[in-house]
């Protein structure tokens, strides 16, 4: 397989951002052997879009007559209507007034412009978009999960098959792999409050890697979780440093769930392992508690993990088909603290996704097809269609069910990834996709009525009980899908969609162009699931997926996805043109009030 593209501007960019003056990212870059004058200063990004009372960080590079990057240059910020828009000596501006002006970086004898539009807020818009972005190279991206941490700063982390993906000095990794066909390395990117690239690296060994869940802690670790081929770089000392194996009889060849902690600038791992037997189980979700164990789920086809792991275990033996694994992993990656199956008499697992409550009780989403599943609790405790979603509530060590209940109707609920969030008192949100046109619910709805199409999204809300509270579509008459959810402070509920419907319920007017194929769309509702509170569409001319979203602590709402679309909108890019040749670029977008 051979793909050719134009090669990517912002590989040397990304490098500027690492090392010039008014970046907040990592230092290093490159230096000219003789100093020269600076000849040329770009600002980034350009224009600038602020909204009154927002900032924006910006970045100047500077460059000799020779196209030099010259690394340590003072850079001087001015901006030429200092009642519209102003500016720090770091290059942080913020608008004051509506209004246009020019922000002026100046490197003696050299100076560069960049246009800045300040608008006033949207009346009774509760988000607005102040970075929207590609991140891509020369091949497919994809973006797969993202998080914010308690600092501000936004992580996202997929794959990607292009080996000028923008990675940046200092960084973990800066050389693709190369040896297996696609060629595909996991990638994680770390974005500043202001929206400038901290960290980016590369993640991988010579086969086929790919990153589907990632978390923080309080001191900015960041904790990955994922899929893996052999010679993956773990770490000695790992509770897993041995490759299972699995099938070739694949796209991705033989895969292992792997797991790793990076240091929070990525200039380092902490530990790296594999999880996995002779099976091509992976993992497409993970979680992390305040001493910085992490909770793990994956899923198996032929059981075998070490019978130590379930000494306690609420399941110590698979049953049949595929199954879902849950473990609970030590801090420092050494070992398993414990493990349990789940699973009945069919086939349970899919894409599970996992949580925790305030009192350390693990909670499990997957997919099953099995009729006899225990249910303790006050849910549903039997199977509704063809593939019903059931959501299970273990206690802290693993060792009990504290309920589980099926969550369908008569159709399939199926899931990508990232269905499951708890609020702050213990209800779990379920937020998945349906066939399903017969679901009836409890409590407040805000779309009692299947949308059409070839399938909605929707959300269920299930107290600390298992009693199913609340449930509501999200769709129109095309075809909706959900990945990510999560829940802020106040027990309301955010999440991202994929829609191919001409029209979709939103607050805000326009954004995206429905072509029949997908928009992503940015939902926030009530934690009864009674009412819409935000929606905006994104799209351009071609394709998006939405894949993942995350409310920050902050009050930023970041969603993540892909695109080919070439003209996808953007505010304030880091990257502002797509990789080009027609391939997926990753995508984010962030919101904040």
């Amino acid at each position: 397989m051979v793909r050719m593209r134009p090669m990517l501007s912002l590989v040397s960019l990304v490098a500027a951002l690492a090392a010039c003056g008014g970046s907040d990212g990592d230092g290093g870059g490159g230096t000219n052997p003789t100093p020269t004058a600076p000849k040329t200063v770009t600002i980034t990004p350009s224009p600038i879009s602020v909204f009154v009372g927002d900032s924006v960080q910006l970045t100047a590079v500077v460059r000799d007559s020779n196209n030099n990057i010259l690394a340590n240059s003072t850079v001087t910020w001015g901006t030429g209507n200092g009642s519209t828009a102003s500016v720090t000596a770091g290059g942080r501006i913020k608008g004051l007034a509506a209004g246009t002006t020019q922000v002026t970086a100046s490197a003696t004898p050299a100076a560069g412009q960049a246009g800045v539009t300040v608008s006033t807020k949207p009346a009774g818009n509760s988000f607005h978009p102040n970075l929207s972005t590609y991140l891509g190279g020369n091949d497919i991206e994809l973006a797969r999960d993202v998080t914010v941490d308690a600092q501000g700063n936004v992580i996202v982390a997929g794959n990607t098959y292009s080996d000028n993906f923008p990675v940046t000095p200092g960084a973990y990794d800066v050389t693709h792999a190369t040896g297996f066909d696609p060629p595909a390395d996991a990638f994680i990117v770390k974005i500043s409050p202001g929206g400038s690239v901290v960290a980016s690296t590369f993640l991988g060994g010579p086969n086929y890697e790919r990153i589907y869940g990632v978390e923080t802690d309080a001191q900015g670790f960041i904790y990955l979780s994922g899929r893996a081929g052999a010679s993956f770089p773990v770490t000695n000392g790992a509770f897993q440093t041995t490759f299972g194996g699995g099938s070739t009889a694949n796209f991705y060849g033989p895969q292992d769930a792997m797991v790793c902690k990076m240091q929070p600038d990525l200039s380092a791992r902490v530990w790296c392992s594999y999880f996995g037997v002779s099976d091509d189980g992976i993992s497409r979700d993970m979680t992390v508690d305040a001493q910085g164990n992490v909770y793990l789920v994956a899923w198996t086809t032929v059981g075998g993990f070490p019978s130590a792991w379930f000494t306690n275990a609420y399941q110590p033996t698979k049953h049949a088909g595929e199954e879902v694994i849950v473990a609970k992993i030590k801090a420092d990656g050494s070992q398993v603290l414990w493990a349990t199956y789940l699973g009945g008499s069919g086939d349970d697992g899919g894409t599970p996704a996992i949580r925790l409550d305030a009192n350390g009780n693990v909670l499990v989403l997957f997919m099953t097809n099995s009729t006899d599943l225990a249910t303790p609790g006050n849910g549903d405790h039997s199977l509704n269609g063809g593939l019903d979603q059931f959501l299970a509530k273990l206690s802290a060590d693993g060792s009990q069910l504290l309920y589980g209940t099926y969550v369908g109707g008569g159709g399939n609920e199926t899931s990508e990834t990232h269905g499951l969030a708890v609020d702050g008192t213990g209800n779990a949100f379920v937020a998945v996709a349906t066939t399903s046109n017969n679901l009836t619910f409890p409590g407040g709805n805000y779309q009692a009525q299947y949308g059409g199409g070839t399938g909605d999204g929707v959300l269920w809300k299930i107290g600390p009980t298992g009693t199913i509270l609340a449930g509501t579509y999200y769709g129109g008459t095309g075809s909706e899908g959900i990945q990510g959810v999560s829940a802020d402070a106040n027990g309301d509920v955010y999440f991202s969609a994929t829609t191919s419907s001409a029209t979709i319920a939103t607050t805000v007017a326009g954004g995206g162009n429905p072509n029949g194929n997908g928009d992503a769309v940015a939902v926030k509702m009530s934690g009864t699931l009674g009412s819409l509170l935000f929606a905006q569409r994104f799209g351009g001319s071609d394709d998006e997926t939405s894949r993942a979203s995350w409310i920050g602590s902050n009050g930023a709402f970041v969603i993540v996805g892909q695109t080919t679309s070439t003209n996808f909108p953007l505010v304030n890019a880091l990257q502002p043109q797509p990789g080009g040749g027609g391939f997926d670029d990753a995508w984010l977008i962030r919101l904040i009030p």
